[in-house]
């Protein structure tokens, strides 16, 4: 009788170890999923886009700069010509040139671009400074370049773990590699419109990771500026296109934000989108520029508050 006791309670150990050994088997399987689960958006994409952005604001002043480098030689030259009259036996001093501030009339982007960062201490403070030659400038935009391949050798390699962006990075490799051909030639639309191309992989690039910002927003940013540039050339097929992919993401951010009981950001950014569109339809640059910067406004705020859930 001892004997069948002891047996049975041999059993009931050995049944308690297997049922344990067998739930600790069940937990180690189940933790590579937990591993295989979307990594938070890496750091890097969000520094990629804002040395783009940087790139963008650099190129956009350049017809500014152009045109003070021209009105500075002239000043120069008439200086010059006064100098080398004498008044009462003395010299007149040169005057530094001054040059005249910037106008909505000298830029496209520049004012948007400000809209979709954070206002730097000493932005409004900094001084211009007109050099003797537009080389300069394009000296400063190809040294940023340079700066913006060496931080995509650092996204490449997070990206390449992913293991889920082939064909994106070859493209923004094609892209960047134009960019940087462009800008050596000194070409300032081309040299734009590459760059804008380049933040359109951004939204790409975030969907391998986990985010309360959906990608459509970063998607609606770069449309926005096409749409901006496009116009200025009047090239407004395009920018009907451009508008037409900006509803599709326009339907995808409302439902988020009517999920997450932000109804009065999704009414916001409909009117804004419908203000956008009607200024398209008046083929007036001023407009367009005014109610894109609206719609770029919205977006960012949208995606600063999801980004803080």
């Amino acid at each position: 009788m001892r004997k069948y006791k002891f047996t049975i309670i041999l059993l009931m150990i050995f049944c308690t170890l297997f049922i344990i050994s067998s739930c600790t088997s069940k937990s180690e399987q189940s933790s590579p999923k937990s591993e295989n689960s979307p990594k938070p958006i890496p750091p890097e994409i969000e520094e990629m886009e804002s040395t783009i952005l940087k790139i963008m604001n650099q190129v956009d002043l350049v017809p500014y700069y152009e045109k003070q480098i021209k009105e500075k030689k002239l000043e120069e030259k008439e200086q010059k010509e006064i100098l080398t009259a004498k008044e009462d036996g003395t010299e007149k001093k040169e005057e530094e040139f001054k040059p005249k501030p910037i106008t909505t009339n000298d830029i496209l982007l520049s004012e948007i671009l400000k809209k979709e960062k954070p206002q730097e201490e000493g932005d409004e403070e900094k001084k211009i400074t007109i050099p003797d030659d537009i080389i300069f400038i394009w000296h400063e935009i190809n040294t940023e370049i340079n700066s913006l391949h060496d931080k995509w050798n650092d996204l490449e390699s997070i990206l390449l773990e992913a293991k889920s962006f082939p064909k994106e990075l070859t493209g923004f490799k094609n892209n960047l590699n134009n960019l940087t051909i462009s800008s050596s030639k000194y070409n300032y639309l081309e040299t734009l419109v590459t760059a804008n191309r380049l933040t359109s992989y951004i939204s790409l690039f975030t969907k391998g990771f986990k985010s309360e910002t959906p990608p459509s927003i970063y998607d609606i940013k770069y449309h926005v500026r096409q749409i901006i540039i496009d116009s200025a050339i009047n090239e407004y097929n395009k920018v009907n296109e451009n508008f037409s992919a900006i509803k599709n993401h326009e339907e995808t951010i409302v439902f988020k934000l009517i999920e997450e009981k932000s109804k009065e950001d999704a009414t916001k950014l409909k009117s804004s989108i419908s203000d956008l569109e009607s200024a398209i339809s008046l083929k007036d640059i001023s407009i367009i520029k005014v109610k894109a910067g609206v719609v770029i406004k919205n977006v960012t705020s949208i995606k600063e508050k999801l980004s803080k859930k």
